[in-house]
């Protein structure tokens, strides 16, 4: 081999050697500041009624104020991803992350009704113990940015992943923290863990950048396939929002007469169970396609929670309940690679947003209408309606993008 061959190839060995440690980096700081923020999302979630409580909110203030958040969140939310790419993903991350913590202790020390309002208002909150703000948009654009479309559905896995089980630890945190020592020092401490876990974001590389600069026009390129997207999600959301964790576990106490500690606990092991299912997604995608592996999961998902409805008492109830979360969260990391993949680079913090506010959207619906099945004692309607509604999204997904999977598989 001569030297004029040798010089290539080494330079290639050592770009490749320089190029590895900022990927990985970067996912790292990716995922620890999910994983910091979602913890203290979990933690303040679950002590939010008590702690706005002893500020003098009565239970239609809490509502109102709830609502408000959700509204700011989402407004928040839009502006930033939609309007925010010239200020660059890195810029949008590390600014939301320290928003959100002085927002946190702002809640915690202030006494005055006024503060809280305003805060609550735009402020970054999570009253669901869920994620809040423009961050997972971001996140997710990003995350396309450092990896390959083979790579994808796994690191959304572990992205999901550790969001999930973050919520659940800091759920039980903020429990327990608040019967040692009280409301404010969860909301501090929550602050604290935000800040340390967006410490990392400072050393981003200029990898999570999209190469492209944004279109002056939101979605220019792609707003017919994120608008059939976002009506797509909408409904399935409105499926979910009709099953919603609190309302299914008010389902089940009505309906079979389960303790509070009991759904509890059922429902803190069937979030780390579908947490960890997502890792068995990842691999499917690969070997059967992102669509394939959205549809086919979710469909016997939505079949088990159709059976739920006939339930003849509480044990076959919760099998069938642990059967449904096994599959459930399964098409969440192919959906994530599949909006990303279907979009151009510069676009996809845009979609993200889009989609996940349609998300939202229809969520939002569900309670409004299994309340007023619950008022009516009509136990079962809910959950077969539910299970309809989600079995109607995955055949209109499945129709509406074979041929662009097919597409994509060519490629």
């Amino acid at each position: 081999m001569s030297l004029g061959e040798a010089g290539p190839r080494g330079a290639g060995v050592e770009t490749a050697a320089n190029e590895e440690p900022p990927k990985v980096r970067d996912l790292l700081a990716l995922l620890l500041s999910r994983a910091t923020r979602l913890f203290a999302f979990g933690a303040t979630s679950v002590v939010l009624a008590f702690h706005l409580e002893k500020r003098g909110f009565g239970e239609a203030a809490f509502g109102l104020l709830v609502t408000v958040t959700l509204l700011g969140d989402a407004a928040l939310t839009l502006a930033l991803g939609l309007f925010g790419g010239r200020l660059g993903r890195k810029a949008v991350l590390v600014g939301s992350a320290l928003f959100l913590a002085a927002g946190l202790v702002v809640f915690a020390l202030s006494r005055d009704p006024i503060v809280l309002w305003v805060v609550a208002t735009i402020g970054i909150l999570s009253p669901s113990g869920g994620e809040a703000g423009p961050a997972t948009a971001i996140e997710q654009a990003a995350l396309a940015g450092v990896t390959s479309p083979n790579e994808r559905p796994r690191i959304y896995a572990w992205y999901n992943l550790a969001g999930s089980v973050a919520v659940a630890l800091g759920s039980k945190a903020g429990g327990s923290l608040t019967e040692l020592r009280d409301t404010e020092t969860v909301f501090v401490g929550a602050a604290v863990l935000v800040v340390l876990g967006s410490l990392p974001l400072f050393l981003l590389s200029n990898r999570i950048e999209s190469s492209a600069p944004p279109p002056r026009v939101p979605l220019a390129k792609s707003r017919r396939i994120v608008g059939t997207l976002s009506l797509l999600f909408a409904l399935d959301s409105f499926g979910s929002g009709l099953v919603l964790q609190s309302a299914l576990a008010l389902w089940l106490r009505l309906r079979f007469g389960f303790a509070a500690g009991t759904l509890g606990t059922l429902f803190f092991a069937t979030n780390l169970l579908s947490a960890a299912s997502a890792l068995l997604a990842a691999k499917l995608a690969t070997r059967i396609g992102l669509l394939r592996t959205m549809v086919f999961t979710h469909i016997p998902a939505n079949l088990f929670l159709l059976a739920l409805a006939f339930a003849p008492n509480g044990a076959v109830a919760i099998t069938l309940v642990c059967l449904r979360f096994c599959l459930a969260q399964m098409d969440v990391p192919a959906r994530m690679a599949f909006v990303m993949r279907a979009v151009p680079e510069e676009e996809r913090t845009q979609a993200a947003v889009v989609t996940s506010l349609a998300r939202s959207s229809g969520n939002a619906m569900g309670p409004l209408v299994t309340g007023a099945f619950l008022a009516s004692k009509s136990f079962q309607a809910p959950v077969i309606l539910a299970s309809v509604v989600k079995i109607v999204y995955d055949i209109g997904l499945y129709r509406a993008f074979r041929a662009h999977e097919e597409e994509a598989g060519r490629k």
